[in-house]
């Protein structure tokens, strides 16, 4: 997912090039590369799932979650943050999905958080699934990343995950993601 990102984000077509001109893309492509270096993909190389441990206050303990989240705090102070979006490979169920947070802060904006995830299945219905997102906040979730930036205020803070069994819809129904 983040190759076809940053492919995508930095190509020449219009809507890429009406996306850079309208926001700014802060792109972390990977936060424990020393754990993925020996076979991990949660953990680094102390064993320590990164994506359970956002709540963090020692630099020293995670420097890579750490510094992420200092710089999510200095954006939203410098010039806001529109989404926060943190890439995930599923390895149980099908399609692309996302997690988000009900937002029970703001009974007026109550389902904010799922335009963006309604408009992915609107325009990828044969890959990407509504029915499969959730937007609950479990206890056993609160360290991670799209929950702690959602308490910083960024209400449209996700998990985006795509499985890696591939797509069980339409057109798409038992074939593998790729960047495209």
């Amino acid at each position: 997912m983040m190759k076809g990102l940053m492919d995508f984000i930095t190509g020449d077509t219009t809507v890429a090039k009406r996306l850079r001109h309208k926001f700014i893309f802060k792109l972390v492509p990977m936060l424990n590369p020393d754990g993925v270096i020996v076979g991990n993909t949660r953990n680094s190389l102390t064993g320590k799932d990164l994506n359970r441990q956002y709540r963090t206050v020692i630099r020293e303990t995670y420097p890579s979650i750490w510094y992420t989240k200092a710089m999510i705090r200095r954006l939203i102070e410098e010039c806001g943050v529109a989404m926060y979006c943190d890439m995930h490979a599923h390895s149980r169920k099908h399609n692309i999905f996302i997690y988000g947070c009900e937002n029970k802060r703001n009974p007026e904006k109550k389902l904010t958080e799922q335009v963006f995830p309604l408009m992915l299945h609107k325009n990828s219905a044969d890959r990407f699934s509504f029915e499969s997102c959730k937007f609950k906040i479990q206890r056993s979730k609160e360290g991670t990343g799209r929950i702690v930036v959602w308490m910083l205020g960024i209400t449209n803070s996700y998990t985006i995950e795509a499985s890696f069994g591939g797509s069980s819809l339409g057109s798409r129904k038992g074939t593998h993601f790729n960047t495209q």
